[in-house]
Parts: structure tokens; sequence; C-alpha cells
């Protein structure tokens, strides 16, 4: 006797309420990122010239308002998961370290002709690295970022590929003291919540420390035209004390005086910063420990970095 299974004859059953309708087995995610749709969405091209390059499509409706951008990768990432494809090359002329903001994005041929930022975004969206070139396309130094889990705090290593001061990366919160850089020595920056310095460690590339700066923030808003003083201090690594010098920020956030001390304590130097209303420039003088004025000198108000600090 031939035995046929019984499976043959049966049939899946699908709930009558399912019927004429797909399962849906779409799962969705989100993913923070750094990126503004001005820059997602910057200089649109044909799509005839986009050839195997990774793009966004941008979908408007009829009164032209925004629906949707969405990611296509580069022919050679088809099929991959996102979190796989390359990360995000953009250029910029302007650059706050402490409020991790890039400014006045540029074309990457733009940026072989003028100093620039050359900043790297990860797949995640996030900022990662800052490399500064000159307008010769020399690099000059680089920021590593590193991001909490959430994405809401970062800290930030320098690392230099020239010899030259510290100064130059920020001549209002380094001095002349504890100022040199070379090739491969990196500037490694602890900050406070608001993203400003806390301290900085400079060590070379087998983490051998030279020097350090400690940074301190006072606010002083019962005074009549200063409301934050930020002292900074700094040492050798075997913590022999170099000096100090204290920064004035006014209720404008302008910067109005720098005061350099000597290590025992005793005033150096004296700079207080006038801005003129008109014409948008800031005169300079500088006394000496004796309260004489050596020297005069005007400066573009952009120069003076006061909206570093706040």
């Amino acid at each position: 006797m031939k035995i046929i299974p019984l499976s043959r004859y049966l049939y899946p059953i699908i709930p009558f309420f399912l019927l004429g309708q797909s399962i849906d087995t779409t799962i969705v995610k989100y993913f923070p990122t750094d990126l503004t749709r001005s820059i997602l969405l910057k200089d649109g091209v044909d799509s005839s010239k986009l050839r195997k390059r990774a793009y966004f499509k941008a979908t408007y409706d009829g009164g032209g308002d925004l629906i949707k951008v969405e990611y296509v990768p580069a022919s050679r990432d088809q099929g991959l998961p996102l979190d796989t494809a390359g990360t995000r090359v953009l250029y910029y002329t302007d650059w706050n370290d402490y409020k991790r903001e890039l400014t006045n994005p540029i074309t990457e041929w733009e940026a072989g002709r003028i100093p620039h930022y050359k900043a790297t975004f990860g797949r995640s969206g996030r900022l990662t690295y800052v490399d500064r070139y000159t307008g010769l396309s020399e690099k000059l130094y680089t920021y590593k970022i590193r991001w909490n889990r959430e994405g809401t705090r970062s800290a930030y290593k320098v690392t230099f590929h020239v010899k030259m001061p510290i100064t130059q990366l920020d001549s209002i919160l380094f001095a002349p003291p504890a100022s040199e850089m070379r090739p491969d020595w990196v500037a490694d920056f602890k900050s406070i919540e608001d993203g400003r310095p806390k301290s900085v460690r400079v060590y070379d590339a087998l983490g051998y420390e030279y020097y350090n700066y400690k940074f301190y923030y006072e606010d002083l808003q019962d005074t009549v035209n200063q409301t934050e003083r930020i002292t900074a201090r700094y040492f050798q690594a075997d913590t022999t004390y170099l000096g100090s010098h204290d920064i004035y920020l006014a209720k404008s956030l302008y910067l109005t005086q720098l005061d350099y001390f000597s290590p025992n304590g005793t005033l150096i130097s004296r700079d207080v910063f006038w801005l003129d209303t008109i014409l948008e420039d800031v005169l300079v003088t500088t006394a000496n420990e004796e309260g004489e004025i050596i020297g005069r000198h005007i400066v573009p108000k952009a120069n003076t970095l006061w909206r570093q600090y706040r």
C-alpha cells in the first residue's frame, strides 16, 4: 500500500483580514549627525555628472518645499550596509575648536588655493578630524575629536606636522614661555562642560611630556567693565612653574585686557584692547610692569579671537 504524505494536500492558512495585504518587514533606524541641510544640499548638480559617486537625492514638492533626502551610496558600496560606506570630507575657511564649529564652506577646488580646514565626518556623521592647511597645501596640524556615546560631549588632541609655536594655534590662551611644538608633538585638550579648555598637556609621539597648561574661569559680572576672567597657568613636566596670564572679557564678549605675570607673580606686561565702533578695528596698547606705555598697534577686530572663549 502506497502511503501519500498528508502535507502534500495541505496549504498555508492566511487569516482573512490579511488577504490582499503585504506584511511590512521594514526596519527603521535613526542616526545622529552634525551635518546641516545647507551643507548636504549645497551646489546641486545634474544626475549625469554623478557617475559612480555617492550622493544625496533631495525630493521637493510643487511648492518648492523639501519632502525627503535620500543617501545613495557609490557603486562600489552598493549592497553594503550604510555604516560601512566611506567618510565624508568637506572644506571650510573658519574653525572654532572650542565650539567644535566649522563655518564658511568652500569647494575642494577653492581649498587648493587658500588657507583652509579639511573636515572629515565619520560614518555616524560626527566630526572626527580637522586638518589645517596653508594656501600651498602644506598640512600644519590635525585635530582628532573623540565623542561620548550620545554625541553630546567631546575632547580632542592636536597633532603638529611642522615646527611652530603653539601660540599660532591660539595667541590668547597660550604664551611664549610654554609654546614650542615640533613634528609629531601632541597638544591634548581636556574641556569643561561648555567645551572650553580645562587643561592642555604637550607630549611627543613616545608620550614624553614637556609642559602643560591649566585654565581657570572666574565670573566678574559685578564689576563695571568685565564679566569674566580666564587665568592661564603653565608648568614644565617636572611641575616647574613658568608663569601665568589673565584674560579679561567684557560684557559684549570683547577681549579687553591681557596681563602677563612672571613665576613670582609680578606683572610683566599689560595689553589693553580698545574697540573702535566706527572702524571696527582694535587699538592695542602695551604697558610694562611700571605702567609705562611701550607700544601701540591696530589689529582687525576678527583677529582678536574673543568670540572663541564664550
